[in-house]
């Protein structure tokens, strides 16, 4: 019994002194999302990136969608951004297998499902990034038409080339 709890006492002291370096080494980013095209900012949106060492959680709230539309979430990430041109990445640093490889740009589904009436949602989902702390994230929602229940889930799991609205999270 004796060793019991003093293995339990010892398996705690650990955790204890343990958590405060796991919070620590988060990294916590917003910004708002904006419209594509146009880059007007959508109000009260927010894309929040919660990064550790090597994963990313990804929320978004936000509004000004079509009503029953069917959408996925999307990073677009840059775990190296400071071999990016121009001082912010952008698909000019994503035109050769090269440049891609020098930036750590990586494509990621995050998330998808169908919009009620109010073109309101809220999404997340969590992705694996080297370097996620200090990567630079393009968060984009992409429209797939409207909510076809024969076409569920496939609808929100396949690419789609429309983007709708985009968060851009900068190291």
């Amino acid at each position: 019994m004796k060793t019991r709890f003093i293995l339990t006492a010892a398996i705690v002291a650990l955790l204890m002194a343990a958590l405060p370096g796991l919070v620590a080494a988060g990294d916590h980013r917003s910004a708002p999302m904006q419209t594509l095209p146009g880059f007007v900012e959508v109000d009260g949106s927010q894309v929040t990136v919660n990064a550790t060492a090597d994963r990313a959680r990804v929320t978004v709230k936000t509004s000004g969608l079509e009503g029953h539309y069917a959408y996925t979430l999307w990073s677009f990430s840059f775990s190296k951004p400071w071999n990016c041109s121009g001082g912010a990445c952008g698909f000019d640093d994503t035109e050769t297998a090269a440049q891609r490889a020098a930036v750590g740009y990586m494509v990621q589904f995050v998330a998808g499902h169908p919009v009620g009436g109010n073109g309101k949602v809220n999404f997340g989902g969590t992705i694996t990034v080297p370097n996620a702390a200090g990567a630079e994230y393009h968060i984009v929602i992409a429209d797939h038409g409207v909510k076809d229940p024969a076409q569920l889930p496939e609808q929100i799991k396949t690419p789609s080339p429309d983007g709708v609205q985009i968060g851009i999270i900068l190291p």
